[in-house]
Order: C-alpha cells, then sequence, then structure tokens
C-alpha cells in the first residue's frame, strides 16, 4: 500500500478515478508507485498556461482554480473543482501544454 504523509491510501484513491475504472489493482498499484504529493497553500500556482504536462492531478483536499489571465489582464476563472476531482489529464492525453 502506498500511503503520503497525511497517511492517504493512494491506491484506493485512484481506483475511484473514473479514468482507472477498468484497471486491476495491480495496474493501481503501479500508477500509485508513480505518484508524488504536491502541497499547496491559497495562491499558489501549481502550473502556467503554456507549461508542459508531466501528468494530471487529483484533488484530495481543498479546492482548485483553474483561471488565465486574459489580454487586458483580469483573470477569467474556468472552473474551481473540489475534492475527488481530476485536472490536466485531458491535455496529457493530448500532447499539448495547458490551456490554463
Amino acid at each position: 500500500m502506498h500511503a503520503f504523509k497525511h497517511g492517504i491510501n493512494v491506491e484506493a484513491l485512484l481506483a475511484r478515478v473514473p479514468l482507472f475504472n477498468e484497471l486491476e489493482s495491480d495496474e493501481i498499484s503501479r500508477l500509485a508507485r508513480g505518484t508524488r504529493e504536491v502541497t499547496a497553500s491559497r495562491g499558489d500556482i501549481l502550473f502556467h498556461k503554456g507549461d508542459t504536462p508531466t501528468g494530471f492531478h487529483l484533488l484530495v483536499y481543498g479546492q482548485v482554480k483553474l483561471a488565465f489571465t486574459s489580454p487586458q489582464g483580469g483573470e477569467k476563472v474556468v472552473d474551481i473543482l473540489g475534492q475527488g476531482q481530476t485536472f490536466g489529464e485531458a491535455v496529457m492525453f493530448m500532447d499539448k501544454p495547458f490551456m490554463v
């Protein structure tokens, strides 16, 4: 079993991600070994528009705002994600940079 410092069972979390519904437990275990925990505080930026994705994110606690800066300099919020949601998988599979 793979756990982060907060005692999170990563395999159990990954097993609940719709993208992985068809995977066997040994495949989930292999994915879990490739995970890393990222702790962010309010206002921290996880990635910028144009960055190359190296994976995707599963939100365990809190909320994440997906946004970009408009040409006029204002922030445009695309979505606010909550616990249990994933983000970044679409661009990861398309082999394109982050759009937000």
